[in-house]
C-alpha cells in the first residue's frame, strides 16, 4: 500500500502505471516512463505524487527540473540530481571504482565531487582536459568524451542504486538542453537491471514543433513507456471547482467550464479563481457572460490584475531572472527596498501567483511555469533588455569570486540585453560559455553560445575579422563534435574565406583540418575532391616551413587520397609527415602523423612496416600516458598480425585491447572488441557466436561512425551468410554497397561471387568481366586489394574463365605466405596460398594447385581456422581427382579429404560449404549447379520468399498463394528500397530523390460546449496569437543573416567601408528583429528544410504505405512496421533470425 500526498485528482489510472513500474524498480528491474501532455495537464502533479509515494517505500527520489530562465549550464537538471545524490549516498567507492579518465569528467562537470574520497584528486589531476576547441582534433576522442562522461554517470547511479531503491524524475524535459536528453536515452538503455525509476515529463506541444527535439523524444521512449496525460473527466473537474472555490457549483457551469478548457487542471484553476475573485461562480447568468478571449493566458493576466503595480513591477523583473529565484537577487536587481520588497512578495503569495521554496531559504518561485511565461512575453523588447542587463550585472557580481559555473547564465542575459548596451559582455561570456560547454561535452550547447556570439558581434561597427575567423572555428568544431556535418563543413568554409582575406595560412589550416573532421574522419570508399582541394591550398599556403598544422594538414592529405589512383603522391605526403613531426619533436603531431602514414601505407606490401608503425604508436602512448593511443596502436597491431598470419599474435593483443577498452570506456575501441571477437569466431567456425558479436558490434559502431560501421557489419554478414548457404539474403546489399563505394571494388568482387554462388552464372560473367577487361594489375593496391582479387579469383573459377583467373592467380604469387583480410580485420577469408591454388587449378597448372592447396591447408591447421580446413580439404581433393594422375595414392587422399571436409561441414553446419561438395561427382572446374534466384532478404528455413514488387502501377506483396495487389503509392517505393539493402541508412533526401545512400554530395467540441454555457475560451492548440516571428520568417531573416555575414567579409577585403555599413546596418536590424523573437529557453523553433521536409513526407507516405498494407495482411504490415525505422535516416533492421527473404523482382 503506497503513501502518496492523496490531492491528485482524476489520475487513477496512470497512477497505477507507475506504481507498477516502482513495484519493478524495488524489486530490481529498472523502467522508465515519459509523461506527456500540454501544459497544465498535470504532469508534474502527477510525478510529485508517485515521488511522494516511492519516498514512503524507502526508495532516493531526485528531482532534476529544466531551468527555463534561460541561460542554465549545460546538463542543468543533472547537476541537481548528482548534487542530491551525493548528500544522501555515500559514492565515494562508486567514483573510485570509475577510473581517473571518467572521473576527471564528472569532476569537471560538477567539481564537488573532486572532494568525495581524498586519493581521487591526484588521479584527477593527471587526467587529460579537453582544453581549447580544435578544429584539427580526432572526432572519435570527442565522442570518448561524451561516452566516458554519459557511462560515469549512469555507473554511478547503479552504484549508488545498490544501496537501495532511486527514483529519478526530470521535469520539463523539452525546456531541457540537448546533451541532457542525450545522457538520458543514453541511461535508459542501462536501467533494466537496476532498482531505477526514471519518470521524465515533457509538453507535446513543444515536441511537435521542433524536429530535433522530436526525434530525441522517440529515441528515450523506445527504451520505455510512454505515458500520455489527457484532461480531466466532468466529475473530476467537479471536484477540483470544489477545491479550489471551497463549494460545489452548479453542473451546468462544472460542464461548461469542463467544455472550455476540456478538464485541464492548470486552466480549471484559473478560470474558477477568476470567477470567484469576482463573486461570479454560482451565477450562471453572470457565467454566460465571460469572455476570456486570448485562452488561459488572458486568464492569468486578469488573476494579476488585482496585484499592486509595484508588485506586477517586480515580477516582470522576477520572470527576468527565472522561474525560481532568490530574494536578495531580485532587490538588487530592482533597487527595491527590504519593506517593499516584502509587502510585494506578500502579494504574490497570497494570490497564489508565486510561493516560497521550504528547502532553500529566501527563494521563491512561481506557481506555474505558464504565469512566468505570460510575464516574460508581456514585456516590450526595450523592457526586457533592460532588465536582462541588470540582472546579468547584478549576477556578475554575485559570481565574480567563482564566476565560470555560471557563464552559460551571464551569457544569456548580456545576450537578450546586446542592443540595451552591453554588445562586448554578451560576445565575451557567450564564448567562455562554448568554450565551457566544449570542456564537458555539450557540443550541442558550446554550438548555439558560439553562434550567438557571431550574431552579436555582427552587430559591431568595427569588426574585427580574425577573432571572427576564430569564433567560425570555434562554432566549426563544436558543430563538427555534436554529429552535425553539414554545418560543420558550411562553417569551416565560411572560415576558410575569411582566413583568405586575412592572408591567415595557420586559421585557413585549421579550417581544413576541420573540414575534413580530423585524422580518420574519413569513410571508407570514398575521396572528397573538395578537402583535398582545400588541404592543398592550406599545404601552399603554409609554406615550407616545417610545424605541428603543415604536417598534420600533410598527413590529413594523404589519408583522403587513400581512396584514389594518386597512390605514390599519398604515400611521399605520408612519408613527409611523419619526417616533419619527427623533426620539430611534437609528440601529438608525431602520433597524428603515424597514424596517417599506418593508414596511407596499407596495402598488400607493408605489413611488417605497418606493424613497426603500430609499435611504435603504442610505445608513443605508453610514454605520453595516452591510453587512447595505445588502444589506437594495439588496433594496428592485430590488423597487421592478421595479415601476418600470427593469430597467437593476434589474440594476444586483442586480450590487451579489450581489457584496456572496458577500463577507458572509449566507444570507438568498445566497437572494435566484438569487432574482432566476431572475426575470431568466424575463423574457429561458431557461427552463432560470430552473429551475435557482429551485431554488438554494429550496435555500437552505428553511434560512433555510422558508414563504416555499416560497411563493416555487412563483411561480417556476406562472410557469415557464405558459410550458411544465404548469400541470396545480402546479395543486394553488397550490390548497393558496389554502386555507393566505387573506389571500394571489393564491394563488386563480392557481388560478382555472391552471384556466381547462387547460379546467376550470366550476372557473374558480366560483373567479372567489368572488372576484370583492362589490365589486371590496374585494380586498386589498398588494404582490400588481397580480398579483392582472392574474390575474384573463386568467381573466375566457378565462372569457367580460365585464362583470367590463372592470371589473377599470378598475381597472389608473392604473397602465400599471407592472410586475405577484409573489412579492416572484419573477416578472414583464408591463407592466399588459398586463393593462389585455386587460381592454378583453374589454369590447368594442377602440380602447383597441389603445393599451394597444401601450403594453405597446414597454414589454416595452425590457425585452428576449422571451416578454412574443411573447405581446403574438399577443394584440394578436387585438384588431385582432376589432376588426371590416376595415383592410387592421390585418389585415396582425395577420398580421405573428402570425407572429413564433408564431416566438418556438417558438424560445424556449414550449409554453403556442405550443398556446394555433397554431390556424388565434384562439379567441373567453372560450373555451378543452377539455384534459384532470390532477389534479396533473408528467409528462416523452410519458407519461400515474399513477394514485393511492382508491375505498372500494381504491386504485388505478400507469401505465394496468399499475395495482395496494392495500388502504387511513394511509401511502397521507398520500403521496397529498404527492404533491399537491410541495416543500411539511406537518408530522407536520398529516397525522395532515388539516389543510392550517400550518393548526394555532401478541440471543436469543447468550444462548441463552453459557447453553449457563454464561456467563450479558445482551446489550448489556439490559445496563443504565435510567435512574434513564424517559422518561415525566421528562416528567411536567418539566411539573409549568413548573406550579410558573407557580404560584409567580401566588402572588406576589397575595402569598402561603405558597403560593409550598409550591411552591418541591415543586420543590426535583423539581429533585434531575432532578439525580440527569442523565447524563454533561448530556443529558436526549427524551420521547414529540405531535409526536414523530406523526413516529414517519407516519413508519412511510409506510415501510409504500411497502414494500408495492415488492412490486408495485419501481419506482415505489423511486421515491416516494427522493422522499418524513418526519420532523418531510414533503415530496413528485421531482428536476427527472424529475416524473410523478400522476391523485389518477380517472375521474368
Amino acid at each position: 500500500m503506497y503513501v502518496g500526498t492523496g490531492s491528485l485528482v482524476g489520475r487513477d489510472r496512470e497512477l497505477a502505471e507507475l506504481r507498477q513500474g516502482l513495484d519493478n524498480a524495488l524489486g530490481g528491474r529498472g523502467r522508465l516512463f515519459m509523461v506527456a501532455g500540454d501544459p497544465g495537464v498535470g504532469k508534474t502533479a502527477l510525478a510529485d505524487e508517485i515521488g511522494a509515494e516511492a519516498a514512503a517505500a524507502g526508495a532516493s527520489v531526485l528531482w532534476g527540473r529544466a531551468w527555463d530562465g534561460g541561460g542554465a549550464p549545460s546538463y542543468w537538471p543533472w547537476l541537481r540530481i548528482l548534487r542530491r545524490l551525493a548528500t544522501t549516498r555515500d559514492i565515494g567507492a562508486a567514483l573510485a571504482a570509475l577510473g581517473p579518465e571518467a572521473t576527471g569528467r564528472l569532476t569537471r562537470l560538477m567539481p564537488s565531487l573532486a572532494r568525495a574520497p581524498e586519493h581521487l584528486a591526484a588521479d584527477v589531476a593527471g587526467s587529460k582536459d579537453a582544453g581549447a576547441p580544435d578544429p584539427a582534433a580526432d572526432l572519435a576522442e570527442s565522442d570518448a568524451a561524451r561516452f566516458q562522461l554519459f557511462d560515469a554517470i549512469t555507473s554511478l547511479l547503479r552504484a549508488a542504486a545498490g544501496q537501495g531503491p532511486i527514483v529519478l524524475i526530470l521535469d520539463d524535459l523539452h525546456a531541457v538542453d540537448h546533451p541532457s536528453l542525450l545522457l538520458l536515452g543514453f541511461l535508459a538503455v542501462h536501467v533494466r537491471d537496476s532498482p531505477i525509476l526514471v519518470i521524465g515529463t515533457y509538453r507535446e506541444a513543444e515536441a511537435r514543433l521542433d524536429p530535433q527535439l522530436a526525434a530525441t523524444l522517440g529515441d528515450i521512449i523506445r527504451h520505455g513507456q510512454r505515458l500520455p496525460l489527457r484532461g480531466l473527466r466532468e466529475r473530476d473537474v467537479a471536484d477540483v471547482v470544489e477545491r479550489v472555490a471551497g463549494r460545489r457549483p452548479p453542473d451546468r457551469v462544472v460542464r461548461a467550464i469542463h467544455a472550455a478548457t476540456e478538464g485541464n487542471p492548470f486552466f480549471v484553476d484559473e478560470v474558477v479563481r477568476l470567477l470567484s475573485a469576482e463573486g461570479r461562480l454560482d451565477d450562471v447568468t453572470q457565467v454566460a457572460r465571460v469572455r476570456i478571449p486570448d485562452g488561459v493566458r488572458e486568464t492569468i493576466r486578469h488573476r494579476l490584475e488585482p496585484l499592486p503595480d509595484r508588485t506586477l513591477q517586480l515580477l516582470y523583473t522576477a520572470a527576468v531572472i527565472g522561474r525560481e529565484f532568490r530574494i536578495d537577487t531580485l532587490q538588487r536587481v530592482s533597487g527595491a527596498d527590504a519593506a517593499e520588497l516584502d509587502a510585494a512578495l506578500g502579494a504574490a503569495v497570497d494570490s497564489g501567483v508565486i510561493a516560497e521554496r521550504p528547502s532553500a531559504l529566501g527563494a521563491y518561485a512561481f506557481s506555474h511555469g505558464l504565469i512566468r511565461e505570460t510575464l516574460y512575453d508581456d514585456l516590450g523588447p526595450q523592457r526586457r533588455g533592460q532588465l536582462h542587463r541588470a540582472t546579468g550585472l547584478v549576477l556578475e557580481e554575485l559570481y565574480c569570486a567563482d564566476p565560470e559555473p555560471r557563464v552559460a547564465e551571464l551569457a544569456h542575459h548580456f545576450f537578450v540585453a546586446a542592443t540595451a548596451g552591453e554588445l562586448s559582455k554578451s560576445i565575451d561570456y557567450c564564448v567562455r560559455a562554448g568554450e565551457r560547454a566544449l570542456k564537458l561535452v555539450a557540443y550541442e550547447e558550446a554550438a548555439k553560445h558560439f553562434e550567438r556570439a557571431l550574431q552579436a558581434y555582427g552587430l559591431q561597427e568595427r569588426v574585427d575579422a580574425a577573432r571572427r575567423c576564430d569564433l567560425l572555428l570555434a562554432l566549426g568544431t563544436a558543430q563538427s563534435r555534436a554529429g552535425d556535418s553539414r554545418a560543420a563543413r558550411a562553417t569551416f568554409l565560411r572560415a576558410a574565406g575569411v582566413a583568405r582575406t586575412l592572408s591567415s595560412p595557420e586559421r585557413l589550416a585549421k579550417a581544413a583540418l576541420g573540414y575534413g573532421a580530423g585524422m580518420g574522419g574519413f569513410e571508407f570508399g570514398r575521396v572528397d575532391g573538395g578537402l583535398v582541394a582545400l588541404l592543398s591550398e592550406a599545404r601552399e599556403a603554409l609554406g615550407d616551413e616545417d610545424g605541428p598544422l603543415l604536417a598534420r594538414v600533410l598527413g590529413r592529405q594523404a589519408t583522403e587520397l587513400y581512396f584514389s589512383d594518386r597512390s605514390e603522391e599519398r604515400g611521399a605526403l605520408g612519408e613527409r609527415a611523419v619526417a616533419m613531426a619527427r623533426r620539430i619533436d611534437d609528440r601529438a603531431t608525431l602520433a597524428s602523423t603515424l597514424s596517417a602514414r599506418f593508414l596511407t601505407l596499407w596495402g598488400p606490401e607493408n605489413s611488417v612496416q605497418r606493424l613497426q608503425i603500430a609499435t611504435d604508436v603504442v610505445a608513443l602512448g605508453e610514454e605520453a600516458r595516452d591510453r587512447e593511443l595505445v588502444l589506437r596502436g594495439h588496433v594496428w597491431r592485430i590488423l597487421s598480425l592478421m595479415e601476418l598470419g600470427d593469430w597467437v599474435g593476434a589474440d594476444i593483443e586483442l586480450a590487451a585491447h579489450a581489457r584496456l577498452a572496458e577500463e577507458l570506456r572509449d566507444p570507438l575501441h568498445l566497437w572494435y572488441v566484438p569487432l574482432f571477437r566476431a572475426a575470431r569466431a568466424l575463423l574457429e567456425g561458431r557461427l552463432a557466436d560470430a552473429e551475435r558479436f557482429a551485431q554488438e558490434a554494429f550496435a555500437i559502431g552505428r553511434g560512433v561512425q555510422a558508414q563504416n560501421a555499416a560497411q563493416l557489419y555487412a563483411t561480417q554478414l556476406f562472410a557469415l551468410r557464405a558459410e550458411q548457404g544465404r548469400l541470396s539474403e545480402v546479395e543486394q546489399s553488397l550490390e548497393e554497397f558496389g554502386r555507393r563505394y566505387p573506389a571500394a571494388p571489393v564491394w563488386r568482387a563480392a557481388s560478382a561471387f555472391s552471384l556466381s554462388v547462387l547460379g546467376r552464372t550470366q550476372d557473374a560473367r558480366r560483373a567479372f568481366d567489368a572488372m576484370t577487361a583492362g589490365h589486371l594489375a590496374e585494380v586498386p593496391r589498398d588494404g582490400e586489394w588481397l580480398s579483392t582479387v582472392a574474390l575474384l579469383v573463386c568467381t573466375g573459377a566457378r565462372i569457367g574463365d580460365a585464362r583470367r583467373t590463372d592470371e589473377l592467380g599470378e598475381l597472389l604469387a608473392p604473397y602465400t605466405e599471407r592472410a586475405v583480410i577484409a573489412g579492416r580485420g572484419a573477416i578472414c577469408l583464408g591463407p592466399v596460398s588459398r586463393f593462389a591454388g585455386i587460381a592454378a587449378a583453374a589454369g590447368g597448372h594442377f602440380a602447383e594447385a597441389i603445393d599451394l592447396l597444401e601450403h594453405a591447408l597446414a597454414m589454416a591447421r595452425r590457425w585452428g581456422a576449422e571451416p578454412m580446413v574443411a573447405g581446403i580439404r574438399l577443394e584440394l581433393a578436387e585438384v588431385l581427382e582432376r589432376s588426371g594422375s590416376g595415383s592410387a595414392d592421390y585418389e585415396k587422399r582425395a577420398r580421405e579429404l573428402r570425407a572429413d571436409g564433408l564431416d566438418a561441414a556438417r558438424r560445424l553446419e556449414l550449409v554453403g560449404l556442405e550443398n556446394r561438395w555433397s554431390q556424388g561427382v565434384a562439379p567441373e572446374p567453372g560450373v555451378v549447379p543452377t539455384a534459384p534466384a532470390v532477389a534479396a532478404g533473408a528467409a528462416p528455413s523452410g519458407f519461400g520468399p515474399l513477394a514485393f514488387y511492382r508491375r505498372g502501377d500494381i504491386w504485388t506483396i505478400g507469401p505465394a498463394g496468399n499475395q495482395i495487389q496494392m495500388r502504387d503509392a511513394k511509401g511502397l517505393a521507398h520500403v521496397a528500397r529498404l527492404l533491399a539493402a537491410p541495416h543500411v541508412e539511406f537518408h530522407a533526401l536520398d529516397l525522395v530523390g532515388g539516389a543510392s545512400p550517400g550518393d548526394r554530395g555532401a478541440g471543436v467540441g469543447g468550444a462548441a460546449g463552453a459557447a453553449g454555457a457563454g464561456i467563450e475560451i479558445r482551446s489550448r492548440g489556439e490559445s496563443d496569437a504565435g510567435p512574434v516571428l513564424d517559422n518561415q520568417a525566421k528562416a528567411a531573416y536567418r539566411a539573409r543573416v549568413g548573406e550579410l555575414q558573407e557580404e560584409i567579409d567580401e566588402a572588406e577585403s576589397f575595402n569598402d567601408p561603405e558597403r560593409a555599413a550598409r550591411a552591418r546596418e541591415e543586420l543590426a536590424f535583423l539581429a533585434r528583429e531575432l532578439a525580440n523573437a527569442v523565447g524563454l529557453h533561448g530556443r529558436d523553433r526549427k524551420t521547414g528544410s529540405d531535409a526536414e521536409r523530406a523526413r516529414l513526407n517519407v516519413t508519412r507516405s511510409i506510415r501510409a504505405a504500411l497502414k494500408r498494407l495492415s488492412e490486408h495482411d495485419a501481419v506482415l504490415g505489423r511486421r515491416l512496421g516494427t522493422a522499418i525505422r524513418t526519420g532523418t535516416f531510414c533503415a530496413y533492421e528485421p531482428p536476427p533470425g527472424e529475416e524473410p527473404v523478400w522476391d523485389l523482382v518477380g517472375p521474368a
